[in-house]
């Protein structure tokens, strides 16, 4: 090693705090030699759900957020319940409800600042009301009846943003028009903008209203998608399809770091645990499944969470309604111990 690097392996008592990859030293404590490598990605078990649901309406990051259940089980009633649970990592925890029952809305913030909007919300009153337009924001205490989105539709997997500066997208609804459509919030109010190139709805979604993503999905005629638009805040510009036709699957991560997970592909359809990873440019396949992992659609992720630790929860396992959640680390540095093996 001092050949090839010009110096000695360090002797620490301690791992370094900021080692820089392909670094090595030998650790006195562990008596082990470590190094800094390249890691691949991975799905985990996490903590699983009170109640099992589909389509729920979940923001926050892997340890810290805030999850709207969504759909009941076809055999419960009501069939569109209003818990809502609060996730640390490991635990999910009953948090107040939220007013309207509804599965597929749209979600964007973090676990103490949310909001939701949008869904299918086929017991609200009127009845009948199966394209929800009402906004509900969450301020870590309770959740608060907004002003209205300019559209009511669902199909959304994911959300854009923060709770001041939300985005949402596409959709599904009785006119096809709503699949392009576009609305920003302000935390307030919502205003219309430009819409996407290519209708759809139930696909992934992410990043921030600035820079947000919006990929794969199906529309009405019907048939699946694998087109990827990039939003700068005021455009949406076609970029590289995904290599797989997914919906009804999960996303979380930004414009340049995004995961698509789980979901349904087609043709023929089946639930998949394939997963992909978009870097800016291009898709690329990620950690697939494992004995941990659940196969299933119709679930979420958080809406604001970096890809390089995400997770999904939830979703429609075939025979019933899963509260399984999986929590995925992303390709990246890592401390490895060296052996001769």
């Amino acid at each position: 090693y001092k050949n090839i690097n010009g110096t000695n392996i360090p002797i620490r008592a301690s791992d370094p705090t900021n080692p820089i990859l392909g670094e090595i030293w030998y650790n006195t404590t562990s008596n082990t030699l470590k190094g800094l490598g390249y890691g691949t990605a991975a799905w985990a078990s996490g903590g699983t759900m009170p109640v099992g649901r589909s389509g729920s309406m979940t923001a926050g990051t892997q340890t810290a957020a805030i999850t709207a259940t969504g759909g009941g089980d076809p055999a419960t009633s009501p069939r569109l319940p209003t818990e809502a649970f609060s996730y640390d990592g490991s635990t999910w925890s009953p948090s107040p409800s939220y007013n309207q029952g509804r599965t597929g809305g749209v979600v964007f913030g973090i676990q103490s600042a949310a909001s939701i909007c949008g869904g299918y919300a086929a017991e609200a009153v009127p009845p009948g009301d199966a394209d929800e337009d009402l906004t509900e924001d969450w301020d870590n205490v309770s959740w608060t009846s907004g002003n209205n989105c300019n559209t009511g539709r669902r199909g959304f997997k994911g959300g854009a943003g923060t709770q001041t500066t939300g985005l949402m997208c596409g959709g599904e609804g009785p006119v096809p028009s709503k699949g392009v459509l576009t609305e920003e919030y302000d935390g307030s109010c919502w205003a219309t903008s430009n819409n996407q190139n290519t209708a759809r709805y139930n696909g992934v979604f992410g990043g921030s209203q600035t820079a947000a993503i919006l990929a794969g999905g199906q529309n009405d005629t019907p048939a699946q998608i694998l087109a990827t638009e990039e939003y700068d805040g005021s455009c949406w510009t076609s970029v590289n399809n995904m290599a797989t036709q997914k919906y009804q699957g999960s996303g979380f991560g930004t414009q340049t770091d995004m995961v698509a997970a789980a979901g349904r592909t087609a043709p023929p359809t089946s639930i998949t645990t394939n997963s992909e990873v978009y870097d800016g440019n291009s898709w690329a396949a990620s950690a697939t499944s494992s004995n941990s992992f659940t196969s299933r659609s119709g679930n979420q992720g958080g809406g604001t969470t970096p890809s390089s630790a995400g997770f999904i929860t939830g979703g429609d396992s075939g025979p019933s309604y899963t509260g399984a959640t999986e929590e995925y680390t992303g390709a990246g540095p890592v401390t490895k111990t060296i052996s001769s093996s």
